[in-house]
């Protein structure tokens, strides 16, 4: 098994600009049998006090067969806040964290108040099949 052990192993990584406002952005697209997503993590380049006022929430979301449902599977951010070049790590929901073939998983990215961000990534582990 030790040889083995991470051949199921595979992650979508996404990084983007400031997005100057509320986005939504594609990660990454199932694949035949589907995909169980297994942690997601975040890193922005810009320390964001936790709070209400200027805030950055991103959301995970099953996005189905063209990319618009919204079916939330993750939340990083927020009210919790950034440290700046530290990796956050999204809360997943563990009931919902399967998306069938072909489906998409797609980022929301929500601004509260005024911040500009210059770089964030987001990285997503996730295992061919769903379970």
């Amino acid at each position: 098994m030790g040889k083995l052990a991470g051949y199921n192993h595979n992650t979508w990584e996404l990084s983007f600009p400031d997005q100057a406002g509320d986005d939504v952005l594609a990660i990454g697209r199932a694949p035949f049998g589907g995909a169980t997503i297994k942690g997601a993590w975040a890193i922005c380049d810009t320390t964001l006090a936790g709070g209400t006022a200027n805030v950055i929430t991103l959301n995970l979301y099953d996005g189905g067969q063209v990319g618009t449902a919204t079916t939330a599977i993750g939340t990083a951010g927020g009210t919790t806040g950034w440290t700046a070049d530290t990796a956050e790590t999204f809360s997943l929901n563990a009931d919902l964290d399967e998306l069938d073939a072909g489906d998409w998983l797609m980022l929301n990215y929500d601004e509260t108040g005024t911040v500009a961000p210059l770089f964030t990534r987001v990285v997503v582990e996730w295992v061919n099949g769903k379970g």
